[in-house]
């Protein structure tokens, strides 16, 4: 049986793989140089593929996926793919070997199910056919390979051998995972996939980007609402609330809201922050998107500086329902001075109060780290420390998840530093920003 979905010669059937019945089996299954373009857009001689509104970047991990699904016990597979740097091009991804990996870590196939063999383009000949001369090559040496440098079309590719595990299937097949209420947490791209998610963002007025800013403020306002904090009657305290659409938010649940900020007319947060219009300009700045209605917004939310290292002995009397930060904390000075701000917040609180907070988390070290008086990045160590030594004073953490993700943005960080709100959710220092944890007061 031969299929495709786009090809039209005598015996052929037009089907395409991905809507295949997953209970149909076949004992060997042959794809060369096709499951690459599987979710992706029209070829460049539109001669195949979809016009799409958005490609499906895990499109080809779906097919190899749904080849493995349909595989009787025993049965093999035979897959080539472009392979090199992480490509996606419109119609075409490449292969690289974390996006291979996904199959293992997302997809669920068992890692002994699949032999790789990888071979690169040596030389191509002038005259026609053109044959071509791959030798055999290890991955490591094919890293920066690129497609249609120096020849035309692939450079490299990986040969998968498969041979099907009776009794496995992939995670294409299995049922969808359910997500549990938020806890401590460190950012994945399985966030994005929720329903909740694309609440908050159309709530926020935020752009449906896959960025850790924007998961910063979704599951703090998501771990509100599930233990039942937003709600009229409720007040709400936030640190260093910039412009973010937090206090306008939360106000539109009829909850009472003071933010604070620096002093904007002090040189050095004008100097750190001001330029890049990250401090507070004023109450009405935190409702200029128009969240909350104005006469609600007037009512229920007010501002006034504060020094984060230096919390009013006026707001740590114990009458608020929930504080919050976000990304804040590591900016005040050192890893004791975050550490030393999250326990004098704590007071602010009534019993049986909550507070969330965002910050940056090292995921490359749990022993070397950067501790400098404008930018700290929090390791393990520390917030485990934290942990235990308020569970000693007697407030509850919510048992904290240090899964990093196995999704694209969770392997891929950003390396270009330029330009900061490009899809991201770690960068290449080993910095992952969105470590959220949320705190109970007895």
């Amino acid at each position: 049986r031969i299929i495709d979905k786009y090809e039209t010669a005598a015996g052929v059937e037009q089907v395409d793989l991905m809507d295949l019945d997953p209970e149909e089996k076949y004992s060997g299954i042959i794809c060369v140089s096709t499951v690459e373009h599987i979710g992706q857009g029209i070829d460049p001689n539109q001669s195949y593929g979809d016009k799409l509104e958005k490609n499906d970047w895990q499109g080809p991990l779906r097919a190899i996926a749904k080849i493995y699904d349909l595989l009787s016990d025993n049965g093999q597979a035979l897959i080539t793919v472009p392979f090199g740097r992480y490509l996606e091009r419109g119609w075409y991804v490449q292969f690289s070997q974390d996006y291979l990996n996904l199959l293992f870590e997302h997809y669920g196939i068992p890692k002994k199910a699949i032999n790789f063999r990888y071979l690169k383009l040596v030389k191509v000949e002038e005259k026609q056919p053109q044959p071509s001369v791959w030798v055999q090559a290890n991955p490591q040496e094919l890293v920066s390979a690129e497609y249609n440098k120096p020849f035309h079309f692939a450079n490299a590719i990986a040969v998968l051998d498969i041979t099907k595990i009776p009794g496995t299937r992939s995670a294409l097949t299995q049922h969808p995972p359910v997500f549990k209420r938020i806890t401590s947490k460190l950012c994945a791209q399985r966030d994005f996939q929720t329903d909740y998610y694309q609440y908050w963002i159309d709530k926020l007025k935020a752009p449906e980007k896959i960025h850790r800013k924007y998961w910063e403020w979704v599951v703090m306002s998501q771990a509100l609402q599930e233990r039942g904090f937003l709600k009229p009657g409720k007040k709400g305290l936030g640190f260093a609330v910039g412009n973010e659409p937090l206090p306008s938010a939360f106000a539109s649940f009829g909850c009472e809201i003071v933010g604070t900020d620096q002093n904007y007319d002090i040189p050095e947060a004008k100097e750190n922050w001001g330029t890049t219009d990250q401090l507070c300009r004023g109450k009405q700045a935190l409702n200029e998107q128009g969240i909350c209605p104005p006469e609600s917004f007037e009512k229920l939310v007010s501002y006034r500086d504060v020094d984060m290292n230096n919390i009013p002995v006026d707001l740590k009397q114990g009458q608020f329902d929930f504080i919050w930060s976000s990304c804040a904390f590591e900016h005040i000075g050192s890893i004791a001075h975050g550490l030393r701000f999250v326990k004098e917040s704590l007071k602010c609180l009534k019993p049986g109060g909550i507070a969330v907070h965002t910050t940056e988390f090292n995921c490359s070290s749990n022993t070397g780290t950067i501790n400098e008086q404008n930018l700290v990045f929090f390791r393990k160590q520390d917030i485990d420390r934290l942990i235990g030594e308020l569970a000693a004073e007697g407030y509850r953490v919510e048992p904290p998840d240090y899964w990093r993700g196995d999704s694209k943005y969770d392997l891929m960080p950003l390396t270009d530093f330029s330009q900061p709100w490009v899809p991201h959710l770690k960068i290449k220092n080993g910095r992952l920003r969105g470590n959220f944890f949320a705190v109970n007061r007895p």
